[in-house]
Order: structure tokens, then sequence, then C-alpha cells
């Protein structure tokens, strides 16, 4: 029942990355159904975030401009850095198909008028909590086995560390440089403490998820040497039982190495529990976390930093 239900999730995932009828054609990008998702549910969250934080109201006219730069800095920092330390060119020098994308779904949000935006809450989070982990499987998975793998240096394509390290600046950086400079304050930019730096910082969820879904896949599919040998030196460092252990090593010689796309539709079972997890938490219950002071916070409200903290982040595959 188990790999029914597995089968069932890699044909839905299939269907929805396969290239949207409109875009297949080798004159026009291939794009599919997540990817254009993705790329308009990351423009209207920053528009609410926007709001949230009182940027909205008396917004000037060229306002979208200010706001398409953020979006792309949002989308392709963490690349730029992860291409810089892989010595690989990013994905934007060779195709203009996901900054073109991101710039029609930017303006897509901007002409929706401000009141027909939801305000952020959980009946619009637990829904596209499902959506978010599609997306950041794709990034995890994808993305990062791909890009590791484009470097000329053999040492890094083998290399676990690469996994890990790429796969969290991809998923990290964007949002990460927005909120050190407060790009989305509407006083104006002024360098800040991150909430990822701040006490409880490390309970935020996308600090880990991004390594967590990684290693995830690449010991499902056993993309590298390393996590061939995972299971393996875990139970050894748990000093199983020799004749446990060998018994589990037959096991899993039946099940894996699992296929790419049933890899990733794994890591997307464990990304959608936990974000739906995540937004159940901060909709329905209480924040346990104690409340900074103001001088800490440098007239940032407890209620904000945990709101950006946990804004999911979206990444579109290519």
């Amino acid at each position: 029942m188990g790999v029914t239900f597995l089968q069932e999730v890699t044909s839905v995932f299939k269907d929805a990355t396969a290239p949207v009828p409109l875009f297949d054609s080798p004159e026009l990008p291939s794009l599919s159904v997540i990817d254009v998702l993705g790329a308009l549910r990351l423009s209207i969250l920053l528009r609410q975030i926007k709001r949230h934080n009182g940027g909205l109201a008396g917004e000037p006219k060229g306002a979208w401009v200010h706001d398409l730069w953020l979006t792309l800095v949002v989308v392709f920092a963490g690349e730029i850095l992860a291409c810089a330390m892989l010595t690989v060119p990013p994905s934007f020098m060779l195709s203009p198909t996901v900054i073109l994308l991101f710039i029609a779904s930017h303006i897509v949000a901007h002409a929706i008028p401000s009141v027909l935006i939801p305000d952020i809450s959980l009946l619009t989070e637990l829904p596209l909590a499902i959506l978010d982990a599609a997306t950041r499987s794709m990034m995890v998975c994808d993305g990062t086995i791909a890009l590791v793998r484009s470097s000329p240096h053999l040492s890094v394509q083998a290399s676990p560390m690469a996994l890990l390290v790429t796969s969290t600046t991809l998923g990290n950086v964007g949002f990460f440089i927005v909120n050190v400079f407060s790009m989305l304050d509407p006083v104006g930019w002024n360098v800040n403490v991150p909430p990822e730096l701040r006490p409880w910082g490390w309970t935020t969820m996308d600090l880990w998820i991004a390594p967590l879904g990684t290693a995830i896949y690449a010991t499902a599919t056993q993309s590298q040497a390393f996590w061939t040998r995972l299971p393996a030196l875990i139970l050894g460092i748990l000093n199983v039982d020799p004749a446990v252990q060998s018994e589990l090593d037959a096991k899993l010689l039946t099940v894996m190495p699992l296929s790419n796309d049933d890899g990733r539709s794994v890591c997307f079972l464990v990304v959608a529990t936990l974000f739906t997890l995540r937004a159940l938490y901060n909709f329905s219950l209480p924040s346990v976390a104690p409340k900074a002071s103001p001088q800490s916070n440098h007239s940032t409200s407890t209620k904000r930093c945990r709101f950006e903290s946990s804004s999911p982040r979206v990444f579109v595959s290519y």
C-alpha cells in the first residue's frame, strides 16, 4: 500500500512538473504548472508581507520597480552565491526563462487590487503548504543535485557537504539579504538583525528544511557514495546488533535506491508534513518565544519578527 501511494504521488508530481502545452515548444521557454504557481505565490506573498508591514498604504506609482528588484533578489541571490562557490554560471546567464517568469508574475501581482489579496492566515497558508512543499522539493532535489553535478571539480561533485551547503544557500540567502537590509520596511532600508539570528531564530524551519530535504533525497536515490553508506553508519553509531544491522541492510537493498522521481516524492511528503505543522503552529498556537526588547528589535515588533521568520521560501526549477 505504501509503495502504491508513493507511486500515486510521483504520478501527480510528474503531471504537475510537465511543460504546459502553451510553452511546450522549442521556440518558447519550458514552464510547468508548478513553475507558474510558484512564481505567483512568491510575488503575492511579498505583497502580503509588505501590507503586513504597512507598506501598501500610500504606495507611490513607481513602487513596483523597487519591488521587482526585491523579488529578483529573493529568487537569485542564493543561486548567485551557490554558483560562485561551485564555479558554474547561474541560470539567468544561459536563459532568460526564469527572469521573464518572475517579471510577469510580479506584474500580475501588482495588477491585483490590494483589497483582493487576502491576509496571511491559516485558511490561506494551510493549503498553500502543499504548493510550498512542491516548489521546495524541486529546489532541494532536482535543482541542488543538478547544480552540484555541473561543477567542473570532480571532488565537489562527489562531496556531500557540497549538496548540503548548496541547498541551504539556495533556500535561505535571498530572504536573509532582504531581512538584513529591511527591504520590506516601508520606512526605508536599514541594516537590521535578521530573524534567523535573533533569539529563537534557530527554530526557523527554512534554515534546516533545505539540507534535510536534500539529505533525504540523496539517501533515497544514493546520489553519492556517502549517502549509500549513511544508513549503515547511523546503525553503527546507534550500536545496533550486527545481526539486526545485516537484516536491515538486506531490506534496504530491496527498496533502494529509489528512482529520482520517487526520491523527490519522499522528500515532498516529508516537507509537506513539516510545512503543514508549521502553518498550524504559527496560526493556531500561541508563540512560546520570549518577547524581545525594543532595543534588540530596532522598532520591529515581536509579531512581525515571528511572521517574517516563518515566511515560506518559494523556488522555481530551471
